[in-house]
């Protein structure tokens, strides 16, 4: 009964959800330990996690929690879109299979509760995500679907079921070869009246879902769409996922970007840009041609040829720079002026306590970087130790896309080599 009340709510609230652009697709698979011991990582994604449902007691308010069944004490907020917390109902220890977007409550505030076109959907109380609170208040999942495990397939089986049919999707259209003209990329975004409404053949190489940031991602019609590019020109392709006859492409992924693929389709305009919706999509062999490799320019690099861009600086970070007591699981972003170069920060990052600066505490160390934002995100992936003075290091080798570097800090390489430029210090809270 209860659970069939939720599937009304959810109907509703995924309607809410996807007309702006926020329902999951292709959701991760994760685990709620995943989830609660790296936050960060998942923040604003799109996942799908399996756990028991429970409920948590705070000072003055009962919330439903997802508890990892495997590991004692694992668990995070979750709820339902369009619930006053009073109905966030205790329905008894089910296992339950659930896609929705994890949001680290570490770094949400007021304002983006009240204007996150997800977030503003949900019961979430900003007094959930005090300091004072336990751990399970430091991640939120705002739940999209949500299905008994005992009425579903197996994950994987699931997975493997859903690659099956884009697969043969991909194969549906039979073309017979030669049967259409072929036209090149350029000259498609070129000159695309001559071959609107019609069937034509277009060999490009896969960019995935603009994992080179070739096109404007504001450009993007649907969740489908992907990238392809010969040279300097890129389209988006529509309609249909990066897969075929014996093959099936993940647009997240730039390992899948060194395939070349057969798009066989229809090219349309909308806002002057012109698209190819795709009707048959083949692997391809790459072509003799050297001058179809794509090139690598990111849209923010055509707009800096036209605008003047400042120095590289540091903007801000989360912790503050020399902020003490930081909790034992953060992590830490830091946010640059410029857009950056994400190769740069390969072996250019360090996390160090200040007393034993020899040592590597972290081996497991992360250091990503969010474009959109311009953020760094280094992720320990282990529990702090308490009450240290820590370090975080970035060396000379960081640079922006401009090819600037950070403007060294003598007091930097004075202390921990002539290499560092930058340092940002905390103090571990004591436990």
């Amino acid at each position: 009964m209860l659970l069939a009340l939720a599937a009304v709510c959810l109907a509703g609230g995924a309607a809410a959800v996807g007309q702006y652009g926020y329902f999951p697709d292709q959701p991760e698979a994760v685990s709620v330990a995943d989830l609660t011991r790296l936050g960060g990582r998942y923040h604003e994604r799109a996942v799908v996690v399996r756990g028991r449902l429970g409920f948590a007691y705070g000072n003055d308010f009962r919330v439903q929690v997802l508890e990892d069944p495997d590991q004692v004490a694992s668990e995070i907020l979750m709820a339902l879109p369009y619930m006053s917390g009073s109905e966030m109902a205790f329905v008894g220890a089910s296992d339950l299979e659930v896609e929705g977007w994890f949001f680290s409550t570490r770094m949400l505030d007021e304002y983006t509760l009240r204007s996150h076109p997800v977030l503003r959907n949900y019961p979430f109380d900003p007094s959930w995500i005090r300091d004072s609170l336990d751990q399970r208040t430091q991640g939120f999942l705002a739940a999209v679907a949500v299905t008994p495990i005992n009425d579903t397939e197996d994950l994987a089986s699931k997975r493997e079921r859903e690659a099956r049919a884009e697969m043969e999707i991909g194969d549906a259209v039979k073309v017979e070869p030669g049967s259409v003209p072929a036209v090149g990329i350029g000259d498609l975004a070129a000159e695309p009246d001559t071959w609107l409404s019609h069937r034509v053949e277009v060999v490009g190489k896969f960019r995935g879902n603009n994992l080179y940031g070739d096109l404007s991602i504001r450009d993007k019609k649907t969740p489908r769409d992907f990238v392809i590019k010969t040279g300097e020109t890129a389209i988006w392709v529509t309609g249909m996922r990066p897969a075929g006859s014996g093959f099936r492409l993940d647009p997240k992924r730039r390992r899948d970007t060194n395939k070349w693929l057969r798009v066989f389709g229809r090219p349309w305009i909308s806002d002057g840009m012109v698209y190819l919706r795709a009707e048959r999509i083949e692997l391809a062999d790459a072509p003799g041609d050297e001058a179809l490799e794509p090139v690598d320019i990111r849209v923010a690099e055509r707009e800096a040829r036209e605008a003047e861009f400042g120095p590289l600086d540091i903007v801000f970070s989360l912790p503050l720079d020399g902020e003490r007591e930081i909790p034992l699981d953060a992590v830490f972003r830091v946010q640059f002026s410029n857009r950056m170069l994400e190769g740069s920060f390969h072996a250019a990052v360090d996390l160090l306590y200040d007393d034993d600066p020899d040592e590597n505490p972290f081996p497991e160390l992360e250091v990503t970087y969010d474009e959109a934002n311009r953020t760094l995100l280094v992720t320990p992936n282990g529990a702090l130790d308490p009450a240290r003075d820590l370090r975080l290091i970035l060396y000379r080798e960081i640079e922006d896309e401009h090819g600037q570097h950070l403007e060294p800090d003598p007091l930097a390489a004075d202390e921990w080599g002539e290499d560092a430029v930058r340092v940002l210090r905390f103090r571990t809270a004591s436990s």
